[in-house]
């Protein structure tokens, strides 16, 4: 046996795991076939071992049918290669199968082609190039995380339940679709709950019917998950989430406080940006300590001016007098303000650098300014940054664990109002002016979540 956590082909049993056992059964021996292409949705919390069945389904069926066709999609390529396609590459790996004999792969393109003529072919569709689905002639076809295609992308699954079932000497048609819980709201939910019919079939899975996961998995689910989005990631329920407001675990009674904040000068203070230029897209920051000992957040001032100058910003936070204090600054925040333009041989980043190293303080000549740059290469992805946000607001275990301070007006309105844009995909309205002092704190709180050290009882962990 091969020293892995993924199971090969010959290794997998889905006795431990009761839907992964149903599932098997249905296609082996319960499907009527003669309807047509049987269609699964594999409705799983995190977790839960979909892919690693779903590996197994499409290697098994590459297998046993010569010549079958299997199409892997997903919205991203690069997603599906990370996930599904590696899942489908370790389970090829055993002692019976040998890569260049039984089966060969194509890293780049995810295609892997078995010897007994049988292919599977990964495929996207960011590009929006609905209609190249046309030209396939497939036996059984898997969308991972099927709820990513709302609006247009939702074609793609369209127009490839019409290529499966076109091989006539194979009888097992099977369209797969593994995804977490969304809303009630979306059309594959419509799809599967509203319309029933004999070929369609939804199968449940939680977290915790997974006893290969680490006892704290779940529980660091919990910490890191708001109430809302745990009863979908976790219990796998289909439920509506607020949608007039993106940080709707924010509780004005809870997370404002109508005080001024007292510095802690044993803590750093963070600045962190979102840069701007446009009508009612204001140049942003604010300032924020972080407990380690409570893993909690404290917004206690802002900067948000309308103007393209990020001197301007430095010049009121001096203004302020807080680079007159004798603590840490870390500065980070949008990824973007790393970037030098045409037009100068500066980013935002070296203004900020220099800004600072050059600050002469008025009440105390001799202070020189520490500080350190925490500048991440990429910003991270817009929904996950809202989900740890919320979190930190409330999350499944009730700890609160973000707090937002008088001076903090324009944050305080963002985080009560902040949407999404109305009619485009997963985008905020940033035409408001208090959205985008909202992103300046989901920089900081991801940054510093993804790299915290918490201290609990004189333990680091």
């Amino acid at each position: 046996m091969l020293d892995r956590s993924t199971p090969s082909v010959f290794e997998f049993s889905p006795d431990h795991i009761p839907f992964q056992r149903k599932v098997m059964d249905d296609i082996t021996y319960g499907f009527d076939y003669s309807l047509g292409y049987h269609e699964l949705l594999l409705s799983g919390s995190v977790g839960s071992a979909k892919s690693l069945l779903c590996a197994h389904i499409i290697v098994r069926h590459c297998l046993e049918h010569k010549g079958a066709k299997v199409l892997i999609g997903r919205r991203s390529l690069p997603d599906l290669k990370d996930t599904l396609f590696t899942t489908i590459v370790e389970h090829l790996e055993c002692e019976r199968l040998k890569e260049n004999k039984d089966y060969r792969i194509n890293y780049s393109s995810a295609y892997i082609e078995f010897s007994n003529g049988s292919v599977i072919m990964g495929k996207s569709w960011a590009d929006k190039k609905y209609k190249k689905f046309r030209s396939l002639v497939l036996s059984m076809a898997v969308i991972e995380e099927a709820v990513e295609n709302t609006g247009d992308d939702y074609k793609a699954l369209i127009e490839i339940r019409q290529r499966v079932g076109r091989l006539p000497h194979i009888k097992q048609n099977i369209i797969i679709y593994a995804t977490n819980p969304d809303s009630p709201s979306h059309e594959l939910y419509k799809y599967f709950f509203n319309e029933k019919k004999p070929n369609r079939h939804i199968y449940f899975s939680l977290t915790e019917q997974n006893p290969f996961l680490p006892k704290s998995y779940v529980e660091n689910l919990k910490e890191n998950l708001p109430p809302k989005e745990a009863e979908r990631m976790l219990m796998g329920k289909w439920i509506e989430i607020d949608k007039e407001r993106i940080y709707y675990a924010y509780n004005s009674d809870v997370n404002f406080k109508s005080e001024d904040y007292v510095i802690n000068p044993y803590l750093p203070v963070s600045i962190s940006f979102d840069f701007n230029i446009g009508i009612n897209k204001p140049m942003s920051c604010c300032l924020s300590q972080y407990d380690r000992s409570t893993d909690t957040f404290h917004f206690f001032d802002e900067v948000v001016i309308h103007g393209s100058r990020t001197e301007d910003v430095l010049e009121e936070i001096a203004a302020k007098g807080y680079f007159d204090m004798p603590v840490m600054f870390e500065i980070h925040g949008d990824a973007t303000g790393g970037a030098r333009t045409t037009n100068s041989k500066w980013s935002n980043y070296d203004l900020i650098d220099q800004f600072i190293k050059q600050y002469k303080s008025k009440t105390n000549p001799l202070l020189k300014v520490n500080h350190r740059l925490l500048i991440p290469s990429v910003n991270p992805p817009i929904r996950e940054r809202h989900i740890i946000v919320n979190a930190y607001c409330r999350n499944m275990k009730g700890d609160v664990r973000l707090y937002v301070y008088k001076k903090c007006k324009t944050l305080h309105e963002g985080m009560k109002l902040t949407a999404l844009k109305k009619g485009a995909d997963y985008l905020e309205d940033d035409s408001k002016e208090y959205q985008h002092v909202t992103t300046a704190l989901g920089y900081r709180v991801v940054y510093t979540s993804q790299n915290k050290v918490i201290v609990k009882g004189g333990n680091i962990r």
